[in-house]
């Protein structure tokens, strides 16, 4: 069903225009009140909707100058735009992707408040040839006018928001969900399929699916030729030859094809990147596989910021929980891998309350919701024997404290460190805890010696939090852009008291979080010849009045895990 006002649009019948009132009372039809399209009445008679929307494109006198112009296309060649909204134009600015010191500013005359798309291309072969549109969601003022300022592209045109494209309209009941046997939702963060007429005309229950797509996530080398079959709301197996789009978004892909030119030929494989950050979206509009003789996709998690989340929030593609998170598994590093990952976690500290209980019923278990098989012992013999015999993946280090420092020997503490390095030098990985007042031969500092090459001392004022940053490199107070804090718009609690490193850090390892005392308090080893290290200097954050305390500390601690176990996961 479709709702309008005739005040903001006229209604054509047969091309007749209706206008008057004893032309509108001949379809029971009063002047603004809402009209609703029956299926009887869009099968009976031809309508159109005319939009009085306007586009207009205000260039700087001192860009003209420049020689910097505009013009309007007809008939421009894009499956996306006319499958899309062929009616509305395409401008396309001279030159061709210039970048304009200063901005071109576009206005649109629009309804009040309504959800718009600006879609932008550039003029080069790869987005010739895939169809690459940008898609910029915006929403117009309360007096109807809508403004951006641009200050590069070469062809661009405006519709109705996207989210409203590419979602079920028709609100279907949990059951008949479920009946269908697929999943009807809006795209999501990663990689998305749009299907479109997934069945044959006579299938009565596809006509009331007419678009949907399905969301693939974050994927490695995805051929889409081996798109897993899907269903029909009717039940019928359905070609990925159907689909129509692909759609990228929060994300960085990177793409290899070769067109199809008939029998026998195909052009040189072409590569190209498209990254899709905020709230932008990239669309595809050559998705369908029957055009490629070759077309695989890679895509990761773009690394975004809170304020990405938060765009992206108001302008509709997700919800916020009530700390400010991101609802969602696509908004968080997951254990998706359909592999029982196997966790194994040395806790060497039982004081202040920091019991085996509490830490099951925390950490333990936001570590278990996210598909991790997780196991923990207290004892050192126990642990090094846990770490040798190959079912671990990777592992969690609390190390014991100068309060209550673990009894152990000269020669548990060799095998312990031996046991360690050789997991590690084997690509798994590591998550190791520290704390205040920490010394030279405690469990945590014995092993980063071996391994990193240096030790953590101190016992720095905490009990403070620690907000996002917008840098990949950390200020006080604060963590920085890192695929560790993926969706995390709240706070992470940093210690009660907290050690800091001793010395100068390797220049293998990287600062992703600075404590209240601005020193290095969350840092990270990355190296493809060994296992993944995420060094915590404030193991009292695990505590249980600290724990849930703070929106973020249960998510970086499940991103975490899920980053340290990349090897397992890929």
């Amino acid at each position: 069903m479709n709702a309008l006002k005739i005040n903001y649009q006229h209604i054509i019948l047969e091309k007749e225009q209706l206008e008057d009132d004893a032309e509108l009372n001949q379809y029971r039809i009063q002047k603004e009140e809402p009209v609703k399209i029956s299926e009887f009445f869009l099968r009976d008679f031809n309508y159109l909707l005319v939009n009085e929307n306007s586009i207009e494109l205000v260039i700087p006198d001192i860009l003209k100058n420049e020689g910097i112009c505009q013009r309007k296309i007809d008939n421009f060649q894009s499956d996306f735009h006319q499958s899309l909204d062929k009616e509305s134009q395409v401008i396309e600015l001279l030159p061709h992707d210039k970048f304009l010191k200063r901005t071109v500013e576009l206005k649109i005359k629009a309804l009040p408040q309504a959800n718009y798309a600006i879609f932008i291309q550039k003029n080069n072969q790869h987005a010739k040839e895939l169809d690459i549109w940008r898609t910029i969601p915006c929403q117009s003022e309360e007096d109807g006018l809508l403004k951006l300022h641009l200050n590069s592209f070469s062809f661009m045109f405006i519709s109705s928001d996207p989210k409203g494209q590419f979602s079920v309209e028709e609100k279907k009941t949990e059951q008949e969900l479920k009946q269908s046997n697929v999943k009807f939702h809006k795209f999501l963060p990663g990689l998305n399929f749009v299907v479109s007429k997934p069945c044959s005309d006579e299938c009565r229950k596809a006509q009331d699916f007419p678009t949907y797509v399905l969301s693939s996530g974050y994927v490695t080398e995805f051929h889409i030729c081996d798109l897993d079959k899907y269903k029909c709301p009717c039940g019928d197996e359905l070609s990925t030859y159907q689909i129509s789009q692909i759609i990228i978004m929060q994300a960085e892909a990177k793409i290899q094809y070769a067109l199809d030119l008939g029998p026998g030929k195909k052009t040189p494989t072409q590569k190209t990147d498209i990254v899709a950050k905020g709230n932008d979206i990239m669309v595809i509009g050559n998705g369908c596989p029957i055009k490629y003789k070759k077309f695989t996709i890679s895509v990761v998690a773009a690394a975004t910021d809170p304020q990405d989340i938060k765009d992206l929030a108001k302008a509709g593609f997700l919800q916020l929980d009530e700390n400010g998170n991101a609802i969602g598994k696509m908004f968080q590093l997951n254990n998706d891998s359909g592999v029982c990952i196997k966790v194994l976690v040395g806790k060497f500290y039982n004081g202040e309350g920091f019991t085996l209980e509490s830490f099951k019923q925390n950490a333990g278990k936001d570590l278990r919701e996210n598909n991790f098989q997780v196991e923990i012992t207290q004892n050192l013999d126990q642990f090094v024997k846990l770490i040798k015999d190959g079912k671990y993946s990777s592992a969690m280090i609390i190390s014991d404290h100068i309060s209550q420092p673990f009894k152990c020997t000269q020669a548990q503490k060799n095998e312990y460190v031996e046991a360690v390095y050789t997991f590690w030098k084997k690509g798994n990985g590591l998550m190791i805890f520290e704390e205040n007042d920490t010394t030279d031969d405690r469990l945590s500092n014995i092993a980063l010696r071996k391994l990193l090459g240096f030790t953590l001392h101190g016992n720095d004022p905490g009990c403070q939090v620690l907000i996002p940053s917008t840098s990949i490199i950390p200020e006080k107070g604060k963590f920085s852009v890192h695929e560790i804090f993926t969706g995390i718009v709240g706070k992470i609690h940093e210690g009660v008291t907290i050690a800091r490193p001793k010395g100068v850090l390797p220049p293998s390892i990287q600062v992703i979080a600075k404590s209240s005392s601005d020193k290095p308090c969350i840092m990270c080893y990355d190296d493809q010849n060994f296992g993944r290290v995420v060094i915590d200097t404030g193991f009292t954050k695990l505590y249980q009045q600290f724990y849930k305390k703070t929106a973020g500390t249960s998510k970086y601690i499940q991103n975490a895990v899920v980053w340290i176990n990349r090897a397992n996961l890929s």
